[in-house]
């Protein structure tokens, strides 16, 4: 039987197998020395306190926000690096990040 950690390392898989194909198109398509000076983004695991984060949002949101696993995710990755501002554009994601009091754009 899947628990809720079994579940969340899953999304968290297939979601970054999502941003590598995208990092891979955008690699290909654009000159190394540029990459390397861009350095936007860095690829790292989840940690242990965004999946308790994310369990402790999922419990309390969920049934009011009709939040997703990925709207919950995003949200609890903001709260444990402490993000001074949160920017999506979708309405779940938004709603819960402005319930847990985080500054959206």
């Amino acid at each position: 039987m899947l628990k809720a950690r079994h579940v969340l390392l899953v999304v968290e898989y297939y979601f970054l197998t999502a941003i590598a194909i995208l990092l891979r198109t955008i690699s290909l398509r654009l000159p190394k020395p540029m990459l390397d000076r861009l350095k936007l983004l860095a690829i790292k695991p989840m940690s242990e306190a965004m999946y308790l984060e994310a369990r402790r949002l999922a419990s309390r949101w969920t049934s009011r926000l009709g939040t997703r696993t990925f709207d919950i995710l995003h949200v609890a990755a903001a709260i444990v690096l402490e993000a001074d501002s949160f920017h999506t554009f979708h309405d779940r994601q938004k709603r819960l990040a402005k319930s847990v009091r985080l500054v959206c754009r």
